[in-house]
């Protein structure tokens, strides 16, 4: 390896993390740029000092590339038109992909057009269209209402927002009327991407008619790494199971193409030349029929470089094309070193590159096929695990062996597929036979997974893990390299163990320490509500699980999308308290899933029914589940210590009835109080049932207060306010709803008493964390 290009590339990505997270700007980059550039040439006879100063111009580059696209990326053109209905103009700049009843696109926007003034722009605006007949090179105008994309709504959430950004895209458009697409001109944009987009489209609908819908999206998700239309249940075995990136176009499908290629030509005794010019600019097709994705490009990238050595019999190590590769990918595109995919995929690598060979060397007894492969595995997983953990909160136990069988499986299953596809689009009955056997293989395939991800034990959930706790695993990997590098002696890898272990230790415990205050975080559900609680005995509380709806397409469970997430996230282990305070979709319609995924202690209703599908799934479960169950009356209380008590203010003893609406006065309202603190969640409570709180309870002064009803106008009652006396008000409401919650009846009120107000749709989730007796609050956006 030339150690050359492993320095400039890790310089070059140290002036990128630079220019990201120190801020670092172009004018520091072009300094140091100057000086480097100086020093190369007065020391020009030096060798030592000359490499120092390339590297050094190298670390310039990266903070120039990356300062540039930041300030490139921030600038918006469109900023002055946020939430107006809009018409823009412009091109199609990517393949459309599916998205709830319609399609998305890229749409490269040329002008924009508000109350009849039009305005020259260039800009990247994502579009929503139920429109589906669009494909790239289209001329569009469409209309809509524009937006920012969503950012991080809940912790720890994936960032739409910043993915979109490092794509050029800052702003969202949703159309609602197929009208509101016109198609002015067709076949524009770049030929070569025209035609390799309609040959994708081609062969996607070529095997929705061989294959059906189901079986096809499993199908293209294996050949071009397309997710979206592959059911739920089969992601959750390939996660389960570690397979998950064989859905994902990655350098797996690159070396399977390429081994195929060659393995063709080879047959047809090409010379290595001509097998080389024929293959990559199929290697290329393919990449772009992918989408383009950093991890097939890195792949194909690498790829490339060796397959010209190969052909000039020059061929460079695996370590020069590895860091070659990453330098072209960041020189063009900087923030791919951000894309998950990208990450995970050079990782990866890196460890197939570098600890595949040792592990061989302990595995000695194993059969020569099964030594390298588990190797692989073992020491890709090894690489990747901290990611998996930070990104997907699970790691896979099973990975290793269900890679053995799934990956070999998959080198023969995408040559099928791709044939079968392309023998489809000239003749069904050409592709007969390969389909029949294509079939065969993918249903073994789904079984097999099946089977994996369901054995109990095959997954681990996993707590989002801290940098510091990132960064000390790789210290633990590099030094154990080291060791079996021999670049260090045991003397040496002994101490540095210690001092590892020491700081590991002392961290955990620190952060251990930091975990037994009392938080309360108020997730961000849409139109419905949802509480998480931890309190300072290490117990979690559960206060509904937010809202399903059911579209066309498919059901959105925020107990499912955004509740079970969150909670892996948290390290959660077991529910120790599930309140559910009343059987309204938008408060216990995700629950079910939160139930199925963490064992619970208790429930708590209020032993009212309700006529929805969502709750009578809910209540089979729970009979099915034998999970104990109490009826919340006021003046119940629970005790977690002698400092944390939960009291129930509602519903009364004696139900309500006749009153606007029973079942949203009769709902569950608790007071979590400790030593110094109080919070208040007021459910769905309207005028009656707050007043039949005054009269009876003798205290519900709270610091926090979860508005009623989203913050609607029958519950904004001053004299409750009054009594309650909150400094802070959470109001839990979806962005743009039908009910045009919160009502400003509400809002003015608890304005004029000098309430600061959060809300889900605006802030996020919102979290109070309790430090010294104070409340400090932190809101997501």
């Amino acid at each position: 390896m030339n150690p050359d290009i492993a320095f400039v590339t890790i310089f070059y990505i140290i002036g990128i993390l630079s220019a990201y997270f120190i801020k670092l700007d172009i004018k520091f980059a072009v300094i140091l740029l100057i000086l480097s550039a100086a020093f190369t040439v007065i020391f020009i006879n030096k060798l030592r000092i000359r490499k120092i100063t390339i590297f050094l111009l190298f670390l310039a580059s990266g903070i120039f590339m990356e300062a540039s696209s930041i300030k490139i990326n921030s600038y918006g053109q469109l900023s002055g038109y946020q939430l107006k209905e809009v018409s823009v103009r412009g091109m199609v700049a990517d393949m459309p992909g599916p998205a709830d009843d319609g399609v998305s696109f890229t749409l490269k926007a040329s002008e924009i057009i508000y109350r009849g003034i039009n305005k020259k722009v260039s800009a990247g605006i994502k579009i929503f269209s139920p429109v589906k007949d669009i494909s790239y090179g289209n001329i569009l105008q469409v209309s809509g209402l524009l937006e920012y994309p969503p950012g991080i709504k809940n912790p720890g959430e994936f960032d739409y927002a910043e993915y979109l950004k490092r794509q050029g895209v800052h702003h969202i458009l949703f159309i609602k009327d197929p009208g509101g697409v016109k198609i002015l001109e067709k076949h524009r944009g770049s030929p070569v991407l025209r035609t390799a987009y309609a040959i994708r489209c081609k062969l996607g609908s070529t095997l929705a008619r061989e294959f059906g819908e189901k079986d096809a999206s499993i199908m293209e998700g294996i050949a071009f790494g397309t997710k979206s239309q592959i059911p739920d249940e089969i992601i959750d075995d390939f996660q389960k199971n570690g397979t998950f990136h064989i859905l994902a176009a990655s350098g797996l499908n690159v070396g399977i193409v390429s081994g195929f290629l060659l393995l063709v030509f080879n047959f047809l005794k090409l010379s290595k030349k001509t097998a080389v010019i024929v293959s990559i600019p199929i290697i290329i097709l393919y990449t772009i029929l992918t989408g383009l994705v950093p991890s097939m490009i890195r792949a194909s990238v690498m790829g490339i470089i060796m397959l010209v050595g190969y052909a000039i019999d020059k061929e460079g190590t695996t370590l020069n094309c590895f860091f070659l590769a990453a330098l072209l990918m960041l020189f063009f595109v900087p923030d791919w070193l951000f894309d998950t995919g990208f990450q995970l995929s050079f990782l990866s690598v890196a460890g197939i590159i570098f600890v595949t060979d040792k592990l061989k060397d302990y595995m000695k007894n194993l059969p020569g096929w099964l030594r390298l492969n588990l190797s692989i595995c073992l020491a890709s997983q090894a690489m990747i695990t901290p990611l998996l953990a930070l990104y997907f909160n699970q790691i896979s136990l099973i990975s290793p062996f269900a890679n053995l069988v799934i990956v070999p499986l998959s080198g023969i299953l995408l040559p099928l597929i791709l044939l079968s596809s392309i023998l489809g689009a000239i003749s069904l009955s050409l592709a007969a036979p390969f389909a029949g056997i294509t079939h065969f293989l993918l249903c073994f395939m789904m079984k097999f997974s099946h089977y994996t991800g369901s054995l109990k034990g095959a997954s681990l959930a996993m707590p989002t893990p801290s940098v510091t706790s990132i960064l000390l695993y790789y210290a633990f990997i590099a030094s154990i390299l080291l060791f079996i590098w021999k670049k260090i002696n045991k003397a040496w890898f002994a101490r540095i163990l210690f001092c590892l272990i020491l700081f590991s230790a002392f961290f955990f415990l620190y952060e251990e320490a930091r975990g037994t205050r009392l938080e309360v975080t108020f997730l961000n559900v849409g139109e419905g509500e949802c509480a998480f609680l931890s309190l300072p005995g290490g117990e979690k509380v559960l206060i509904d699980a937010g809202p399903v709806y059911h579209v066309k397409t498919k059901d959105i469970d925020y107990g499912k999308k955004v509740v079970v997430p969150y909670l892996k996230r948290k390290g959660v282990k077991r529910l120790d308290l599930v309140v559910i305070t009343h059987p309204h979709s938008d408060h216990a319609g995700g629950m079910r899933k939160v139930l199925e995924n963490f064992p619970a202690g208790l429930i708590m209703d209020t032993s009212l029914m309700a006529d929805s599908k969502d709750f009578k799934e809910l209540e089979f479960f729970l009979e099915k589940s034998k999970i104990p169950l109490i009826k919340a009356r006021q003046g119940m209380k629970l005790s977690f210590n002698k400092d944390v008590t939960i009291e129930v203010l509602n519903p009364p003893g004696l139900m309500m009835n006749g009153t606007s609406n029973d079942t949203n006065n009769n709902s569950i309202v608790i007071k979590l109080s400790d030593k110094n603190l109080s919070f208040l969640f007021c459910a769905d409570i309207q005028k009656e049932a707050e007043e039949e709180i005054l009269e009876n309870c003798s205290s519900i002064k709270s610091d926090v207060m979860l508005t009623a009803h989203q913050g609607s106008a029958d519950s904004a009652n001053e004299d409750f306010l009054k009594a309650v006396g909150p400094s802070f008000a959470v109001i839990s409401v979806g962005r743009n709803n039908n009910f045009n919650h919160p009502s400003p009846v509400t809002i003015e009120l608890l304005k004029k008493m000098n309430v600061k107000i959060y809300r889900t749709d605006k802030d996020g989730a919102v979290i109070f964390t309790e430090k010294d007796g104070a409340l400090e609050v932190k809101k997501c956006n």
